[in-house]
């Protein structure tokens, strides 16, 4: 077939049976913020490449929407690049970390840029608001609950542009929120509790409720919530969360790998109920998403359920606040349980008339949280902050009175009730040692009665004669185990774990964490 004849095949074939170029995809990036590590500056504007072309991306905050200023939110603008070849057909669509956003209409031939709206304190633009295409405002459009489709808000005035952002950002589905982990009374999503901007917006609160569960005795709960009204529907609604980062003692406290990618509907602060503003532990939602704190930044805990969040609590409680287990029937030295590594120093002195005292101390002042005898937790005994020691009384081989040294000011001196139960003693003890043995005779007569104690051979045996907190005896172990007596350290550990604690101490939980702290 010569030249000609190629021609003239080529007139006679239908425009539209022609081959057609492919288009030129132009994913435009919503998430991007000005200081990503992929966005470059050329002849001083900056921005990003799609292919050979440079998309222009400038930020504005407290940008203007109509002739009102929006404070405390910012605005991403994605230029059409001006050196497009003219020759080829190009499609743009919005782009949101790996997903299309379907949607948003952008007419190919008119189009010069689009704008994205967020909060100022999203640093990780985690929840786009607000669409606008082309400065003028050619198509505006809101987030669904879909999450990657929007919805055009159909044509909205200069003077409507503002009124109907704001409606949008109150009723969003979900927030991005920086967490004021100390704060204990309401507070704005950016982390402060006056904001005089999100004020204006009419934005939601995070409200703060209190709670101290039996189940975890000694600790306190707080949980951050957000409960709106929204206006379509006239109702409270509870609103899920990206979590961004917190505030912590008055400074950011960023967490060690990001969690804004997630929703949680709370997020719960958990702290020694006598230093209630030094954090032990964050929960992030109803789950087992835990992080303690640690070199200035959020660290994830694993392996953390409702049954064993004591022993983690205590652990780092005792890592973080000095705050150890004392082990009353203890008459040497001992490591505290709780942590595992301190050394809890114990002077004996026996005295005529069949009694002994035993002094707990460490180097320095310290914090008692929980008191125990043979396994047993002693209700009674009070959590106490810097202790400067602790006197255990014993008569009849049994710990009687206990007075605790600290810089309380009240009386700090307990007496035993009944079986692992103490009261405040009200007898007047001032140090006299001529006294004790007629008030340790007193405190034996009261408990008995109190408890129908009945005698065995330990009680009845001398102090030295007691079983040691560090036995290796499996017997006692198994009996601690079947007895499962509530206020025991098996519900505390379970019974595996107390038996692992005992016999492979390498294997506990409790050294897992001290060893975690220690790294």
């Amino acid at each position: 077939m010569t030249e000609e004849d190629k021609a003239d095949v080529k007139q006679r074939v239908p425009r539209s049976a022609r081959p057609k170029k492919a288009p030129f995809l132009f994913p435009l990036a919503i998430s991007k913020d000005v200081n990503d590590s992929d966005v470059t500056c050329v002849e001083k504007k900056k921005g990003y490449h799609v292919g050979y072309y440079f998309v222009s991306l400038t930020k504005k905050t407290d940008p203007f929407l109509g002739k009102t200023r929006a404070y405390g939110y910012k605005c991403y603008r994605h230029s059409k690049p001006t050196d497009l070849d003219v020759s080829n057909y190009y499609f743009f669509y919005a782009w949101y970390k790996g997903y299309l956003q379907s949607g948003i209409k952008i007419n190919q031939k008119s189009f010069k840029s689009l704008s994205a709206y967020y909060f100022s304190h999203d640093t990780n633009n985690t929840t786009p608001l607000f669409i606008r295409v082309n400065p003028k405002g050619e198509g505006y459009y809101e987030r669904t609950s879909a999450g990657n489709v929007w919805r055009n808000v159909s044509q909205v005035d200069d003077s409507e542009l503002y009124s109907k952002f704001m409606e949008i950002v109150k009723n969003t589905k979900v927030y991005p929120v920086v967490i004021n982990v100390t704060e204990r009374n309401e507070y704005y999503i950016d982390g402060y509790r006056e904001d005089e901007y999100l004020a204006r917006s009419k934005v939601p609160r995070i409200t703060v409720t209190n709670s101290q569960d039996s189940l975890y005795k000694g600790y306190e709960m707080n949980t951050h919530k957000i409960i709106s009204s929204d206006e379509r529907s006239e109702e409270n609604q509870l609103k899920d969360m990206r979590v961004i980062s917190t505030i912590y003692g008055g400074h950011a406290y960023e967490f060690k790998s990001s969690v804004s990618d997630k929703r949680y509907s709370c997020v719960s602060v958990y702290y020694w109920d006598l230093i209630p503003d030094k954090v032990l532990l964050l929960q992030l939602g109803y789950g087992n998403t835990f992080y303690c704190p640690k070199g200035g930044e959020w660290t994830s805990l694993t392996g953390i359920s409702k049954e064993n969040l004591t022993t983690y609590l205590d652990s780092i409680n005792c890592i973080q606040n000095s705050a150890h287990f004392l082990d009353i029937g203890e008459t040497s030295d001992y490591i505290c349980w709780s942590c595992a590594t301190h050394i809890i120093y114990v002077e004996q002195e026996c005295f005529e008339g069949n009694w002994t005292r035993c002094t707990h101390k460490m180097r320095g002042k310290f914090s008692a949280n929980k008191f125990w005898y043979k396994y047993m937790l002693q209700s009674g005994l009070p959590a106490t902050k810097n202790v400067s020691e602790v006197h255990v009384y014993f008569s009849n081989g049994k710990p009687l009175m206990v007075d605790i040294d600290s810089d309380n000011p009240r009386n700090d001196l307990f007496e035993l009730h009944k079986e692992n139960e103490w009261i405040r003693s009200n007898r007047g003890y001032s140090g006299r040692i001529k006294s004790i043995p007629d008030i340790l005779k007193e405190i034996w007569t009261n408990y008995r009665c109190n408890s129908g104690f009945i005698e065995t051979k330990t009680e009845e045996s001398s102090i030295g004669g007691q079983e040691s907190i560090r036995t290796s005896d499996s017997e006692s172990i198994t009996k601690i185990a079947v007895g499962g007596v509530s206020g025991s350290i098996i519900t505390i550990l379970g019974g595996l774990e107390t038996f692992a604690f005992f016999k492979y101490p390498n294997k506990s939980v409790i050294r897992l964490i001290t060893s975690m702290f220690n790294k």
